[in-house]
């Protein structure tokens, strides 16, 4: 086994989980199966994270990172193409990493301060970026149908997932429309 770096250690261990987490449930999978499909022992798992769990939310809060990414919202063009461009990519990611969404929105009910604080960044990351790419008034009502948007989203999306009666390009339209009303709103 090669020596690695803390950090190339911790990523090595962090996509060995990703890979195991999309294949299985949580509660199907054992620590003996991550160290396995990861080629470390159990100890040096242990040795990064203290318990399944922790390791679960670590794997998780690298995939909110990553659905951050894809949804960035460019300067160039105006604010509709922008944020079209960041909800078309942020789909695209969502249907081909289902399993991972599912986990998000599901567990940021779930009573888990780990995984709730990786939820609400998402969300209020993409709150703060509609804001400023739409040059908004950043105010408490603003913020409160912002807020309530993304929910929509996470809600739609999980419906979309589910039950697979609508195209990316509809949904699209759908989450868009409901955006620019409520952006109209008085």
């Amino acid at each position: 086994m090669a020596r690695l770096s803390t950090a190339a250690r911790r990523a090595q261990l962090l996509s060995a989980g990703r890979e195991v987490f999309s294949a299985t449930p949580y509660d199907r999978v054992s620590i003996d199966d991550l160290a396995a499909a990861a080629g470390v022992s159990k100890g040096l798992l242990y040795h990064y994270f203290p318990d399944k769990r922790s390791f679960y939310v670590e794997v998780l809060r690298v995939v909110a990172l990553d659905v951050l990414q894809v949804s960035e919202m460019s300067e160039e063009g105006s604010a509709a193409e922008s944020i079209a461009t960041a909800v078309d990519g942020f789909l695209t990611y969502v249907r081909e990493n289902q399993a991972f969404y599912k986990a998000l929105v599901r567990g940021s009910s779930a009573a888990d301060d780990g995984l709730e604080e990786v939820v609400e960044t998402v969300r209020w990351t993409t709150v703060a970026r509609v804001i400023e790419r739409t040059q908004l008034q950043a105010t408490p009502r603003s913020e409160a149908l912002l807020y309530g948007w993304v929910g929509l989203i996470e809600f739609t999306v999980m419906n979309w997932l589910v039950r697979e009666d609508m195209d990316q390009e509809s949904l699209k339209g759908l989450i868009l429309g409901a955006l620019f009303q409520l952006l109209a709103t008085p």
